[in-house]
């Protein structure tokens, strides 16, 4: 074995990271790259345990399944064991895209707290996806590339190869009679990467040959540039938002507004939101203040505006059943949270020890404690200023079938305490459901 050859350096320092608690999960489809890293693990790893192989079958190709069973077979020469993970391709407008969530979303279920998952992407891949991103419109961290490393599930996602160039990985294999397959749809050029791939990277090359390392040296000042602008927004987010996940339109104000509403976003698990998108969250967040704009985000959320400040929220109504809720504990619903506490103020009653918490279904009607005559539970929702996506299923308080407090709001008076000590119902909104 060639002590200076590049794969085998990148494995060899890959491997000094690598926990030996767990396992090294090599994402395995059968092509050059991954057969090579697979192969270069195998050769190197003592402990053949903890090596495994994860093959993914996009069942897009009618060539799918033999695919696959060349990855097992490959996988028993070698005595790793390999496991394959059968996903559906949402159809939609890039088949590329869908094929890639669905093979990340595999991933994770794979992985445990100290796996790492290795990708053989290499340095023409770093080229290309810059490049690719570029022609996107993508930013600095957009252009930062592909990490080497980052979180994955419950493990960590690990790419040793990037390093490494496509001419240096098919000579490891010609060096070391393996075979791989070829994806003919690798050849397609109508897809935008292939394009990059085939007849983009070459022109490049043939005036600058260093061209792939040119650009991965790019990504990496761009991660640096991308890294220190995070920082910077989220000392901004912090200030402005003070903790929680609405962001006032005031903190939008200036050149910086654009970044800014981008990385809250990345905050509120919803990231790759295209510059047209983000234009036009401004341009309705900016407008008239009677109006409550929504713009889609990601598939099943949107960006509202209420009260002069943006809030991320699912489309879906939430719904959920009658609950008993002892006093004194926390209570968890699907829209978030009730706490109670004892306090020295006017509240719901002390000696109840127990309520019924129910969704609010219309045409409630209560006393507020402290105030004359009865209010609708719909009346009272609009003076307090809840967003009208709380107050479809807003939580409110029963004992027996009586409408006893609108948590954060009211208490009926019949159910009140003015004696300085009572229940304290306090509400906590969990206005994001974001799937990963």
């Amino acid at each position: 074995m060639n002590a200076t050859d590049p794969v085998d350096e990148a494995v060899r320092a890959a491997l000094t990271y690598a926990d030996p608690n767990g396992r090294i999960v090599v994402a395995y489809s059968g092509g050059l790259d991954s057969t090579v890293l697979l192969h270069a693990i195998a050769a190197l790893v003592g402990v053949r345990h903890r090596l495994f192989a994860l093959h993914v079958n996009h069942g897009i190709s009618r060539n799918a399944d033999a695919w696959q069973r060349h990855c097992e077979s490959v996988g028993a020469k070698l005595g790793v064991q390999v496991e394959t993970r059968r996903v559906v391709v949402a159809s939609g407008a890039s088949l590329e895209a869908a094929a890639r969530r669905a093979r990340y979303g595999a991933f994770a279920e794979v992985l445990d707290t100290e796996d790492v998952l290795w990708l053989a992407h290499r340095l023409d891949d770093q080229a290309e996806t810059v490049l690719w991103r570029l022609m996107r419109g993508g930013g600095s961290a957009a252009l930062a590339g592909m990490p080497a490393a980052r979180r994955l599930g419950r493990g960590q996602l690990l790419r040793p190869l990037l390093n490494v160039a496509r001419t240096d990985i098919a000579a490891w294999a010609r060096s070391h009679d393996v075979r791989w397959i070829d994806d003919d749809s690798n050849s397609d050029r109508r897809h935008e990467r292939n394009f990059i791939r085939h007849d983009v990277l070459p022109v490049l090359q043939r005036r600058w040959p260093d061209a792939a390392s040119r650009l991965h040296h790019a990504a990496l000042r761009f991660a640096d540039e991308a890294a220190a602008l995070k920082r910077t927004l989220d000392v901004q987010l912090d200030v402005a938002c003070v903790g929680s996940g609405e962001l006032p339109l005031a903190a939008l104000s200036d050149a910086h507004a654009r970044p800014l509403l981008r990385r809250w976003l990345e905050r509120q698990g919803v990231a790759g939101v295209r510059e047209r998108v983000l234009t036009e969250i401004l341009r309705q967040a900016r407008g008239a203040e009677d109006r409550i704009p929504q713009v889609v985000v990601a598939d099943g959320i949107s960006v509202r505006r209420f009260a002069q400040h943006l809030h991320v929220v699912a489309d879906t109504s939430i719904r959920y059943d009658d609950v008993q809720w002892i006093l004194g504990s926390t209570l968890t619903l699907p829209i978030g949270q009730l706490d109670s506490r004892r306090v020295n103020e006017i509240g719901l009653c002390a000696t109840l020890s127990s309520v019924e918490v129910r969704p609010r279904r219309g045409g409630e009607r209560l006393n507020p404690a402290g105030r004359d005559g009865s209010r609708s539970v719909k009346r009272l929702l609009q003076e307090a200023h809840v967003p009208p996506w709380r107050r479809a299923a807003y939580p409110l308080i029963y004992v027996g079938d009586r409408l006893a407090a609108v948590p954060g709001i009211a208490v009926d008076a019949a159910f009140a305490d003015t004696s300085g000590d009572a229940w304290r119902l306090t509400p906590t909104w969990a206005d994001r459901h974001i799937r990963a």
